[in-house]
């Protein structure tokens, strides 16, 4: 596990870093590899050309590590100066309905499947293996029943196209979204029937899903578990994006080292990124952040 290890840019998603600064940073630190956050302010998929894609590519290449996952979970840089609808903060989903974004002319699914392609065109041309993505929220009032069949044919869409890519499509689930726990996870692969589509199993999510047992779950994604969040929450909690949600390693109470000793015994070989985008936020230091990690996940680690 050791030399498994990776760290999120999205904690140095503030206007004090590029994303070429923090993956110079996260290399410096020891870490394997490194996720690179695919909305604003890092990398806006929507306006990537071949020559930032080479950059992207070199600076990465300098350090030496390898790119842990892309991470497509959230298309929030839609919005700019706009307001969200209720409940959908990530950016406009698969789960997202017309109703919701008729004022600015937009199928929401639609373009979160045109988001999503690009993140996996860049993925491939990066020399990334998986791209992360979020089904959406259930929005107020909404009908979920509808908003699962819409879903399953975003995903069975970019499942396909990730496969030709020769890439994998990983889930992050989360309370409250369409897709909130292992089994809902598990539900969706199973109905899309592709080997290409995984999970991303962010531990701090699994262990605040209501009545989810993190071990359990462990169990029943299996193989699929493609790639990893590791955070941890002084909890369990659902206040995933406010404090106490997202703290350093070691900073809350979850049993981390058996976690990571029951992925490692179920043969899981991919990446433990490190992933705290709330310490992009005002009064928080990232630099302390991704060093602290390091230190603390050395010491996790099963031997």
């Amino acid at each position: 596990m050791k030399d498994r290890l990776a760290f999120s840019t999205n904690a140095f998603s503030n206007e004090n870093y590029t994303v070429d600064q923090a993956i110079e940073i996260i290399g410096e630190c020891g870490y394997s590899g490194v996720e690179i956050l695919f909305d604003k302010p890092h990398v806006w998929p929507l306006d990537l050309d071949g020559a930032r894609i080479a950059e992207l590519k070199s600076v990465v290449k300098s350090t030496g590590m390898a790119i842990s996952n892309i991470n497509g979970n959230t298309a929030s840089g839609f919005y700019g100066d706009r307001n969200a609808p209720p409940g959908q903060t990530f950016g406009p989903g698969f789960s997202c309905t017309n109703e919701e974004f008729r004022e600015w002319g937009i199928d929401p699914s639609a373009y979160r499947v045109d988001y999503t392609k690009r993140c996996i065109d860049a993925a491939q041309q990066l020399g990334a293996r998986n791209v992360s993505v979020s089904s959406g929220f259930v929005g107020p009032g909404q009908d979920a029943a509808r908003q699962w069949g819409q879903a399953v044919e975003c995903f069975k869409d970019c499942t396909e196209y990730a496969g030709k890519a020769g890439l994998h499509l990983i889930i992050e689930y989360e309370p409250e979204m369409l897709i909130g726990s292992a089994v809902d996870c598990m539900k969706m692969i199973e109905t899309v029937g592709s080997e290409w589509l995984g999970v991303n199993y962010d531990i701090g999510h699994s262990y605040v899903v209501p009545g989810e047992d993190v071990f359990e779950a462990i169990e029943i994604l299996g193989d699929r578990i493609i790639g990893t969040h590791v955070e941890d929450i002084a909890g369990p909690t659902p206040a995933l994006h406010i404090d106490p949600g997202h703290l350093i390693p070691g900073d809350g109470n979850m049993p981390l080292r058996e976690i990571f000793e029951k992925l490692e015994s179920t043969g899981y070989k991919g990446y433990y990124t490190v992933e705290l985008y709330t310490y992009a936020r005002p009064g928080k230091d990232p630099m302390y952040a991704v060093t602290e990690s390091y230190k603390r996940l050395m010491e996790l680690a099963p031997e």
